[in-house]
């Protein structure tokens, strides 16, 4: 597009608004049925969200991850930091930590199904910087069979961006190019649990006393009715609804309600809680809902939240890295990994036995543990050796010898006499 075409161009600002900011600036949503207008922004407000919301983000933002260097067949280790594809990990850009950078792009991706980034190269097309950019800002369009990325600032400046400037990590979708929001195939769940807050929130300011009818033996007009209206709301409504309510001239006052217990309300928001759980397939119990929680099952569901929950996000998040961030050249030896082990971090008896049992085979040397535990390593000469438990004899070599020394197991710490000499 030429200098003058750019002048006529339609832009997007206080004054000539597109829909995504007179939304954005109205808090504009889609009507759901219970009656709440509800969009991506809204949506967070309601408790449950944020909190599934937030919990993902953290996670994904308090992992450990590392560009990782291929070495021959089976060998890795981290790659260099001066390394750009560690570098851009460890310093996104010149404002955000590593931290803020993944919390902000992961709550974008559970939130509207699509994380955003620009992507600042050089003139290699190494990445420098990483840049995110808001979802409900952004327009992708395929031209010519390539992918275009159409954003809008706040401030009305149009800008489109190549496929290769964008970090694009689209969530759950039809056609693996665009998400689908999260918050928006499940609004109406939504919508009944925030339907229900505002509900007793409305009950509660009234001191949970329901409205009633008052009565009058007489006939009253128009303005005499405004007025008592008036008054009635005054005197027993919000901060006066304690007050003794005098009534004159045979006016009579009957409350008409539902017992909490009847219309219950609690049980209708503890449902709405577990669905929004249920939605981003987080154990209730992470959100504030423990009334079914048991120690057992709870280390259980602690397990198979980051089995089949945390897992599939850390995966995409890892592959989608890998094709967007690193040179084509050097995605055969370089791939980017989360340490999943920091999820155990809280618990420090399933650590101790996970590095036990990793010791035990011999995966594991001392100075890996302490370096997982970021602790110095010990400095004797087999802090690095990995040792393997000497008793397991395979059933084939017992009473064989290696060299001149029989293979004799070992019975609760005492040799078996399994040729029956003493």
């Amino acid at each position: 597009m030429g200098i003058i075409s750019r002048l006529y161009e339609k832009r997007s600002g206080l004054s000539n608004p597109d829909k995504w900011l007179i939304n954005w600036l109205n808090g504009g949503g889609t009507q759901t049925s219970s009656g709440i207008e509800l969009n991506e922004i809204k949506a967070i407000n309601y408790i449950p969200v944020y909190s599934c919301i937030t919990l993902l983000s953290r996670i994904v933002a308090s992992l450990p991850i590392k560009c990782m260097k291929r070495i021959g067949h089976d060998r890795r280790e981290p790659a260099k930091r001066k390394f750009y594809g560690q570098g851009i990990i460890n310093k996104p850009n010149s404002e955000t930590t590593s931290y803020h950078y993944r919390e902000t792009s992961m709550g974008h991706l559970v939130s509207w199904g699509n994380w955003y980034s620009q992507i600042i190269r050089d003139q290699v097309g190494r990445p420098l910087e990483l840049w995110p950019l808001r979802p409900d800002a952004m327009e992708v369009k395929r031209s010519n069979g390539q992918l275009k990325y159409k954003y809008t600032s706040l401030d009305g400046n149009i800008r489109e961006f190549n496929s290769y400037e964008i970090l694009h990590i689209p969530g759950f979708g039809f056609d693996g190019v665009l998400g689908y929001s999260p918050l928006k195939l499940c609004r109406e769940a939504i919508g009944s649990g925030m339907a229900a807050e505002r509900y007793s929130a409305l009950y509660f300011k009234n001191g949970g006393t329901p409205s009633g009818v008052a009565q009058y033996p007489g006939k009253l007009s128009p303005e005499a009715i405004k007025t008592l209206k008036e008054s009635l709301n005054e005197e027993i409504s919000g901060d006066h609804r304690w007050k003794v309510l005098l009534l004159e001239e045979g006016l009579k006052w009957e409350t008409i309600g539902i017992p909490p217990e009847d219309s219950q309300l609690l049980e209708t928001r503890k449902f709405s809680k577990g669905e929004i759980a249920d939605m981003y397939l987080i154990p209730r119990h992470m959100i504030g809902d423990l009334e079914r929680a048991t120690f057992s099952n709870i280390e259980h569901q602690g397990i198979q939240f980051t089995v089949i929950t945390m897992a599939p996000w850390l995966t995409l998040i890892e592959e989608s890295m890998n094709k967007n961030l690193l040179l084509e050249e050097d995605q055969e030896n370089y791939y980017y990994k989360f340490n999943m082990a920091a999820l155990m971090r809280g618990d420090s008896a399933a650590r101790a036995t996970y590095y036990r049992e990793m010791f035990n085979i011999g995966a594991f040397s001392i100075n890996n543990i302490l370096g997982l535990e970021d602790m110095n390593p010990v400095e004797i000469e087999n802090g690095d050796e990995h040792f393997v438990n000497a008793a397991l004899v395979p059933l084939s070599k017992v009473g064989k010898t290696i060299g001149n020394e029989p293979i004799i197991p070992k019975i609760n710490g005492e040799k078996s006499n399994i040729s029956g000499k003493n």
